[in-house]
């Protein structure tokens, strides 16, 4: 990867409202002699949370479903549930390609039955330096929002954006959260988006992501998940399908801290280095 060291205002943007849609809903007792931001963000929460759940337009169980859509996005996976509210988890991994990445993940309810998920991973170079590691100049970042329209069915709109100038990438398309019984009793929780149409007009994308959880092993502290995407790339001699794919093994130590071994394969990368194994730590705020 080029290096740059330039950072846009979408990715500060991205960086804000992540930090503002998942701040913790603050105590009003203790707040009501003291107005200050941090607590406006926090009470601006609260009135999103309470106008996507009681909105007309949406069911009042749709931020649940956007809760389990938490444990199988990305490579990002929550064994808390908290009806309404948002979340927000920090991950950091050593690659074994040579490099670090830091990853920032949030996810809200917003009005008319709206979320918002996200997040932005931080990547020093992979130059294969040791001292290059904590070097976390380059970036990638994604949102999302989303609604159901009809029943398991809906609609995503989604901003992508790599390292470097005018690389922003936005897709629209739809998205189906299966649900069964079958899923149910077996743990498992599938989420596929289908987003045939891209802003660069070069190709369309396939993605899914699951989570198995294993509620009779190692005391129910083991799980796995991960996600698949599928971009496919049309254009002069360029007809290709490129994959970006984790698997991620996760052991929880304690609450909200969890041990993390994961499968990484991006073919975006030279043929040499689209294949790595990741190892680190994640933490639940």
């Amino acid at each position: 990867m080029a290096q740059n060291h330039f950072i846009n205002a979408q990715t500060i943007a991205c960086i804000v409202l992540l930090g503002w849609a998942t701040h913790a809903p603050a105590n009003e007792d203790a707040d009501a002699d003291n107005p200050s931001i941090t607590n406006t963000f926090a009470k601006n929460l609260q009135t999103l949370a309470t106008a996507s759940s009681t909105t007309d337009t949406a069911a009042p169980n749709e931020v649940l479903d956007f809760e389990e859509l938490w444990e199988g996005l990305d490579h990002h996976a929550s064994e808390t549930k908290t009806f309404g509210k948002a979340k927000l988890s920090l991950e950091y991994q050593f690659d074994t390609r040579g490099f670090n990445t830091l990853n920032l993940t949030g996810s809200a309810p917003l009005p008319g039955g709206w979320n918002i998920w996200g997040f932005v991973d931080f990547e020093s170079p992979d130059g294969g330096v040791d001292d290059s590691r904590t070097d976390l100049s380059e970036f990638f970042f994604e949102i999302d929002l989303k609604r159901k329209v009809w029943n398991d069915f809906g609609v995503v709109l989604e901003v992508n954006d790599p390292q470097g100038v005018d690389n922003a990438l936005s897709r629209v398309g739809l998205f189906w959260t299966p649900k069964s019984q079958f899923l149910k009793d077996h743990n498992l929780f599938f989420f596929v988006k289908v987003f045939p149409y891209e802003s660069d007009g070069r190709g369309y994308q396939i993605s899914f992501a699951w989570n198995k959880k294993f509620p009779n092993i190692l005391d129910g502290r083991f799980s796995v998940g991960g996600f698949f995407d599928a971009n496919f790339e049309n254009g002069p001699g360029k007809d290709k399908v490129l994959i970006v794919s984790d698997t991620q093994f996760r052991y929880r130590l304690v609450d909200g801290l969890h041990f993390l071994a994961e499968v990484r394969v991006n073919e975006f990368f030279d043929a040499k280095k689209d294949v790595g194994v990741g190892f680190g730590f994640q933490y639940y705020f």
